[in-house]
């Protein structure tokens, strides 16, 4: 109960926690170009878009935001947060298949004022996600800009409303609806999903072991790369008197 007030970080870790174990978690945002994925990345640190911010243009290469916990998990490891925001050009498709394999928490983007979107989550994005990503990953369908969604004809929203609820029941996952504008639930979306993501037994025991794994070869390192720097000095030395 206590783990589950932590709070996203941006600052640096704490320096007591630095020779912890670290859960390295990947997090990656997918749909379709110009739904508010990089806006929603960038809100996870401001709490909700700024307003002296201009609004980003599409993304081209991919953009990687990285964030920790405040609270260790276990007592015992630091968890590390990694946010991909791929493009979501078809051009771009070959470089998001590498975010697909290393994904521990998809977040599955519809805009809520354009219904293709979500289309595009049914047809291409989630099928693919399903193909090329891992077995035991976790996910959530966000629905972005509600503010905007609230004044759209209410035929239009009882449509969206349905189609969403449909997709997100047949694939088993949550819907988090959210304004970047206003601030809504932004916070508690990426928190939904973490939680998610330390509840699957299966994924939390790969990540601690990854995690004990990591310490181990860093331990192993420190210990080697001091005595190799030393003997190579002293070869230096060696060969300069002969």
């Amino acid at each position: 109960e206590e783990f589950l007030s932590f709070k996203i970080c941006t600052k640096p870790i704490i320096s007591d926690w630095k020779n912890r174990p670290k859960i390295r978690i990947r997090l990656t945002l997918l749909g379709s170009s110009a739904i508010g994925k990089t806006v929603l990345a960038q809100c996870l640190k401001y709490g909700r878009w700024p307003q002296t911010m201009t609004l980003p243009t599409s993304t081209i290469g991919s953009d990687i935001l990285f964030y920790y916990l405040d609270k260790l998990f276990r007592n015992e490891y630091v968890v590390a947060i990694q946010l991909n925001d791929p493009p979501g050009q078809e051009q771009f498709e070959s470089v998001t298949n590498h975010f697909f394999r290393e994904c521990h928490g998809a977040l599955l983007l519809a805009d809520t004022t354009r219904l293709e979107t979500l289309d595009r989550l049914e047809k291409f994005w989630y099928p693919k996600l399903e193909k090329f990503g891992m077995d035991h990953f976790q996910s959530v369908l966000v629905c972005t800009k509600m503010d905007l969604f609230e004044k759209e004809d209410i035929k239009y929203r009882e449509l969206f409303l349905q189609r969403s609820q449909q997709f997100a029941f047949a694939h088993q996952m949550p819907i988090v609806n959210i304004s970047a504008y206003r601030g809504d639930n932004i916070e508690y979306l990426f928190k939904q999903l973490i939680i998610r993501i330390m509840e699957n037994d299966i994924l939390i025991n790969d990540l601690i072991n990854q995690a004990i794994y990591s310490q181990k070869l860093n331990i192993i390192q420190q210990k080697v790369i001091p005595d190799i720097h030393i003997s190579e000095k002293q070869k230096s030395k060696f060969t300069c008197c002969n």
